[in-house]
Formats: structure tokens, sequence, C-alpha cells
């Protein structure tokens, strides 16, 4: 399965490079990050600068890299969205795509002891599954203790690193957090929005959190709960599986 877009043809799919990661890593033990109070038990204002270090801190934590001197500095997320008027049986509701590569936070520099990231205003939701992708990318570009004295490095959002970010995150037990954020579908009063977030598909962002629940034992509990947390289309995905 291909990325949905990517710079350059993509050679390897994202199961192989699961597979690389967890040879290149080892197994695992994690556990599954959910969306619920137990994973996110703090009360969180929108703009408010600690909820938002709270937030960060705690998904980074939850990938092991809470253990560096973070800076958090503003950040625009950058999305493409197209509205148009949907006229299908006479209705004129109004359908929104929107399309963002990193969502409202993103990984700017890292360094062995620190590291900067960038965060737009957002709803607490959308914003822990970017934070899930930053905590992810740390993991992967994080210079090794031996590396002390390298210098800060500073880093592009290339769909190269973005996508091996989220490959990452399923690996890391936030699979449900960032195959939900890969599309949501979200329908108010009059506007039907279609989201999509990063490099990877929905389809192969679940794929992913099929294999690596098949791969920790496939325990019929925690196909439960996994199953429980999905968007519907996720769900139908995992599903067929």
């Amino acid at each position: 399965m291909r990325t949905r877009t990517c710079d350059h043809e993509c050679v390897e799919s994202p199961e192989a490079r699961f597979e690389a990661l967890v040879a290149k890593c080892g197994p695992r033990e994690v556990r599954l990050i959910e969306p619920t109070a137990e994973f996110f038990p703090d009360a969180f204002t929108r703009g408010d600068d600690e909820s938002i270090a709270a937030l960060t801190r705690r998904m980074l934590s939850y990938a092991g890299q809470d253990n560096l001197a973070i800076e958090i500095v503003p950040f625009e997320e950058r999305c493409q969205t197209t509205d148009v008027v949907n006229a299908i049986h006479g209705g004129d509701d109004r359908v929104k795509r929107v399309s963002t590569r990193t969502g409202p936070a993103t990984l700017l520099s890292v360094a062995v002891d620190r590291c900067t990231i960038g965060v737009a205003d957002a709803e607490p939701e959308m914003l822990a599954c970017a934070l899930a992708r930053v905590a992810s990318r740390l993991f992967l570009e994080r210079p090794a203790e031996s590396y002390r004295d390298a210098p800060v490095r500073e880093l592009a959002a290339t769909d190269e690193a973005l996508g091996a970010a989220e490959i990452a995150s399923v690996y890391l037990g936030f699979g449900v957090l960032t195959a939900n954020d890969a599309y949501r579908f979200v329908r108010s009063r009059r506007t039907v929005t279609h989201r999509s977030c990063g490099i990877h598909s929905y389809e192969a962002m679940t794929l992913l959190l099929a294999k690596w629940w098949r791969e920790r034992g496939g325990e019929p509990a925690e196909r439960r709960r996994i199953r429980a947390l999905l968007e519907p289309s996720q769900l139908t995905t995992f599903d067929q599986a």
C-alpha cells in the first residue's frame, strides 16, 4: 500500500517499514494509549500555556522521551481547505475538505538533552494526536547519550520523516490515536467536514494497528478495546485486516 501523498516514489510499504523498525529496536512492551480519562486525566484549557505544556510532557512520557528540556513555541499549522456546496437532492449543505501534513504540532529541533516543539491553537484531542507523532519522531531522531556534545539539529517536515514518525507511533502504542487522526468525518448542523492528517492514509495506519495487535499476542480483550475506540471508517478496516 502506498502513502496518500509523497515527495517521491514510495519504495517500501508501511508494513515493511514497521517490520524494519521492530527488527532494529526489538519488541517493545508498551500500553495501548487510549483517548480516555485514564490516560488524559488533566484538565485542559485551550490556549493555556500550562495546559499545553502538561499535555506535551505527558505525550512525550508515553514514548519514554520526557527526560529532557522542552521548549514550546508558536506554530502555524498549514492546512489545505476546499469548501463547496453539496447540491445533491436539492440540499445546500457545505462540504469542507481539510488536509494537513503535521496537525497542530511539529518537532522543530532536537539534541540529546533538549528539543523545540511548535504548537498551534487546537482542540485537545487533535493536539494530543499531533503530539503523539511528535513524541514518535523524537524517539527516532533524538541522538544517543554518547553524542551529548552534538549540536542542536534543526528538523524539516519532510514526507519521509513525518511518515516514519507515523509508523513509529503505532510501535510506541499510539496507534489508535494516529489511525483515528488520519481521517475524521464531522457533521455539524449545515456543514460536513472531511479532515485528513498526516502522510499515510487511515487505511494504512489502521492496518498497522491491526498488525501491532496481532504481533503482541492478539488478545481478544485488547481487540475489543481497540474496536470500541476506533472511528467508523477505521473500524471497518480493522475488522477486515
